[in-house]
């Protein structure tokens, strides 16, 4: 029998069918190509059930190539006579028809990839010790965060887990380089790619990433009780970008070696199982490129709503792609499911009773020392319990006290959070809160702080006057605070948060904050009520925003403390001089700096040679 015939009639040269020796190709025909033919020697020996392929199949196939071959060669204008006398011909017709007859046909149980990878193991086990790996790092993060809040109020910590805790970024950017990607890189790489089943191990280690990824994004991940929500975005980030890199070697090496035998046609758009794996691809680059900072910042509405409706896509076409990753794909899909569930829970079931959106407050001290509160909401209303929330469309009209008024328009908007009757809403220092506007509710993260319930928004119920609040504080020219003024619902999500920094242990502390991030300063300052520390507040604002902060009440319940607001009107030249500003004469070892603000005041603060602690939140999430 011809070696065309062979081809066309499935013989068992290019068949999954058991036989104890290859039969050795026809003579004058090159043989197949070195990473073909070692798949298809491996796979003659190994067919199981799970991997039949019929006699059909491979006549179809042969037919193809041969076919193809035939219109190549009449394109090239060779002539149309018996193509099989050509050597160059005989060439093409093996290497197509034996990777036609190898790379359709899946694997059993992943032994090529387990016997030439540099960790012997299956692709599917591969992906588990990916996540074992992804554990491990994550237990040893939380155990030392618990550890260094512990021990660094006592001043029992070396110099170089100060400088390691102090600078977050690169700690963990030197820790990806020198321990974590070479332990991916084992796990992913082998020791020979002539079989083309080793490029999967990428893609199924992409996959425990994305997993990893997703059970830290949702606002109520597992992690979310031990590690603040700062960190666990990082760490979300970095894990979903290594993913996307794996994938995408994957699916380069796929391509390059269809395109080596000029078989992409062939390969990636005739069979729908690579197709639903190149648009899982697309999906991917798609969040990816929706989840950079420039784009995260200015367009958040399309960050937020590609996340979280391109994830769901995402898990289908992996399924379709791949039948044998339902399993890591539905331990995904149940988490992402459950915390969109626990999610309308608290946004829906435990909303507060009403929601009171104003310009923020002025404090003042009278002449006779009596500290008050201008402007005053109108109307307090009375307390309703229900899934959404009215919002009264209040503005300053009567200061606190007879014969004065109001009539300055702030540049800040005071959102309070009034709870329902006899409930809390708890809010302490490092906390997030969630707002979102119905009717899609895109849920923006703030940095909320306590008030007292003894507030004149509070003292028209008595309930109120036993449950108390919080505020989040908005930019009146940002979008969402317009919206939030002109929409009559609000949905408030208030996720867990961890232990916060014993802030109050250190012998001094340091806020330094530019713009909105005195926000999350005043949590600390509330928190801080009645302690004995030395506190300095260094408030950076374009505009006199420095009336806006109760300071008189505070001095009061904290005599150390010392206030100083630097007015710069949008001037970068009247920016403080931190040098000047933070003497090194007065921090020690036992200080602690908190910085929340734009990423520039951020990095200049942290260029500051100091011996002391420093936590630093930047704008941008």
């Amino acid at each position: 029998m011809s070696f065309r015939n062979k081809i066309l009639n499935g013989s068992d040269v290019f068949k999954c069918k058991p036989s104890r020796q290859r039969a050795p190709p026809p003579p004058n025909v090159p043989d197949c190509p070195p990473p073909v033919l070692a798949v298809a020697a491996t796979r003659q020996g190994a067919r199981t059930a799970r991997s039949p392929i019929s006699l059909a199949s491979s006549r179809t196939m042969a037919a193809v190539s041969t076919s193809s071959t035939r219109r190549s060669a009449v394109e090239n204008g060779r002539p149309r006579g018996n193509l099989w006398h050509s050597g160059k011909a005989r060439a093409q017709v093996s290497a197509t028809a034996c990777i036609l007859a190898t790379l359709a046909r899946p694997v059993h149980a992943g032994g090529e990839s387990a016997s030439t990878g540099i960790i012997p193991v299956s692709n599917t086990i591969a992906a588990v010790l990916a996540l074992v790996l992804i554990a491990i790092l994550l237990t040893v993060a939380a155990m030392i965060r618990h550890f260094v809040h512990r021990l660094a109020p006592r001043g029992h910590l070396h110099a170089a887990l100060k400088w390691l805790y102090n600078h977050p970024d690169a700690r963990d950017t030197g820790l990806a380089i020198i321990v974590y990607v070479p332990l991916v890189l084992v796990l992913v790489l082998s020791s020979s790619y002539v079989h083309d089943v080793t490029y999967n191990r990428f893609a199924w280690v992409a996959l425990a990433h994305f997993v990893a990824a997703t059970f830290l994004g949702g606002a109520f991940s597992p992690l979310a009780w031990v590690l603040d929500r700062h960190t666990l975005l990082r760490y979300h980030a970095f894990f979903a970008r290594v993913g996307v890199v794996l994938i995408t070697v994957h699916m380069a090496l796929h391509i390059h070696l269809w395109q080596t035998y000029d078989l992409v046609a062939t390969f990636l758009w005739d069979r729908a199982s690579m197709v639903y794996g190149l648009f899982a691809w697309i999906t991917v680059a798609t969040m990816a490129l929706s989840s950079l900072p420039w784009v995260r910042q200015r367009v958040y509405a399309v960050f937020f709503v590609a996340h979280h409706v391109l994830v769901m896509l995402l898990l289908a076409l992996v399924v379709m792609h791949r039948p044998a990753t339902v399993p890591m794909v539905l331990a995904m899909a149940v988490f992402l499911i459950g915390n969109k569930l626990a999610v309308a829970y608290m946004a829906m079931a435990r909303s507060p009773a009403r929601i009171d959106v104003r310009d923020a407050p002025y404090w003042r001290e009278t002449a006779n020392n009596a500290v008050v509160r201008s402007p005053r909401p109108a109307h307090a209303g009375r307390p309703r319990t229900r899934s959404t929330c009215d919002i009264p469309l209040l503005s300053p009209t009567q200061a606190t006290t007879p014969g004065e008024s109001s009539t300055t328009s702030s540049p800040v908007v005071a959102v309070r959070l009034v709870p329902a009757e006899y409930a809390s809403l708890a809010v302490g220092p490092g906390q997030v809160v969630y707002l979102a506007i119905p009717p899609v509710p895109i849920f923006h993260p703030y940095s909320p702080h306590a008030v007292a319930s003894t507030t004149p928004l509070a003292s028209s119920t008595s309930s109120f006057a036993k449950s108390g609040g919080a505020e989040v504080w908005l930019d009146a020219r940002s979008r969402f605070a317009s919206r939030i003024r002109a929409s009559e619902r609000v949905f408030v999500l208030v996720p867990p948060a961890p232990q916060p920094v014993p802030v109050a242990e250190f012998d001094d502390v340091w806020f330094i904050a530019g713009g909105m991030g005195i926000t999350p300063v005043v949590a600390w300052l509330e928190a801080m009520k009645g302690r004995d520390a030395r506190v300095t507040v260094l408030w950076v604002v374009r505009e006199d925003r420095g009336e806006m902060v109760d300071w008189v009440g505070y001095r009061r319940s904290m005599p150390g403390l010392k206030v100083k607001v630097f007015t710069t009107g949008g001037d970068g030249e009247k920016r403080p001089d931190w040098e000047i500003e933070v003497p090194t004469d007065m921090v020690s070892d036992m200080s602690f700096a908190f910085v929340c603000g734009p990423p520039a005041l951020c990095a200049a603060v942290r260029k500051l040679v100091r011996p002391w602690w420093i936590h630093v939140e930047a704008f941008g999430w």
